[in-house]
């Protein structure tokens, strides 16, 4: 929600289309919680798609005790016009980027289901995407077990499918978007500020910083929202180019854990900079209130 809040109010940023997929819940809640967030935003100009129901092999999870029975906090919304897309998430990805070749970025922050059934159906958008920007992963320790991030947990094979894939990715992984957190006091200055999207940001971080505090004991991270600053600004983090692949062996407690293997092409985040992240995104909730 914070990552859709953050680019819709970045006029540098064109946001084609959203795919929703199952993650934190399933896709019964995700995609109306999508819908919901736009059309609140009045942005029903963006079209968004319904993506994957599940992950490509294994049982799903959810993460329903940090965010939510709908993912989103619970918080409620007016009852929106359905616009009904009849194309498939995964189609949409792969027309939009043959049709823009080098033009489109994609930016996954749940789990990559969707992005590597695209690859799997049209391997041509390896070479047509501008890139890949991503938030899952970790190449110290985890967050749903100690070795895997719940977004790459969630789906281990779709992982290691984009991260093998050869196609331009930067990661942004636990390592460095626990580095931007939201502490109370800082949640309680953007509190005064009244407006449309300064009060869904909010309604929605009340929520997670209450989960966070009681669940794991920390201020809530902005882990996706780091994806969009990334293409507002990329000076704001620091990165290494590592060769990556994913634990896809079901039968160990390192399944879904990021293998590093060394010098590579993938860009891994790894260092930020929380005092530019936080005017860029004051700027976009701003523009929108």
């Amino acid at each position: 929600m914070v990552a859709l809040l953050f680019a819709a109010g970045s006029p540098s940023l064109e946001i084609l289309a959203v795919v929703a997929t199952s993650g934190n819940q399933t896709i019964e809640h995700t995609l109306p919680n999508t819908r919901n967030v736009l059309s609140y935003l009045g942005r029903n100009d963006i079209p968004v798609y319904a993506g994957s129901h599940g992950p490509l092999l294994r049982k799903q999870v959810t993460g329903g005790h940090i965010h939510g029975t709908d993912g989103l906090g619970d918080i409620p919304f007016p009852v929106y016009p359905v616009k009904e897309e009849k194309e498939r998430g995964v189609d949409a990805i792969i027309r939009l980027i043959m049709e823009n070749p080098g033009e489109v970025t994609l930016v996954p922050t749940g789990p990559l289901t969707d992005v590597a059934l695209a690859i799997r159906l049209e391997p041509e958008i390896i070479k047509n995407a501008k890139e890949i920007v991503c938030m899952g992963g970790s190449l110290t320790h985890g967050n749903i077990t100690p070795f895997a991030e719940f977004n790459f947990y969630a789906d281990p094979e779709a992982a290691r499918i984009v991260l093998s894939s050869g196609a331009p990715v930067t990661l942004a992984p636990l390592d460095v978007t626990t580095q931007i957190t939201l502490d109370r006091k800082r949640l309680d200055a953007f509190e005064t500020h009244h407006g449309k999207a300064h009060d869904l940001f909010a309604k929605g971080m009340e929520f997670y910083t209450n989960t966070c505090l009681h669940m794991i004991r920390e201020c809530p991270a902005m882990h996706d929202p780091c994806c969009i600053a990334y293409l507002l600004d990329k000076g704001i983090f620091k990165g290494e180019g590592h060769t990556l692949t994913i634990d896809t062996d079901e039968t160990k407690e390192t399944y879904g854990k990021v293998i590093d293997k060394g010098e590579g092409k993938t860009n891994v985040l790894l260092h930020a900079d929380p005092s530019r992240f936080w005017p860029l995104l004051e700027k976009a909730l701003t523009a929108q209130d």
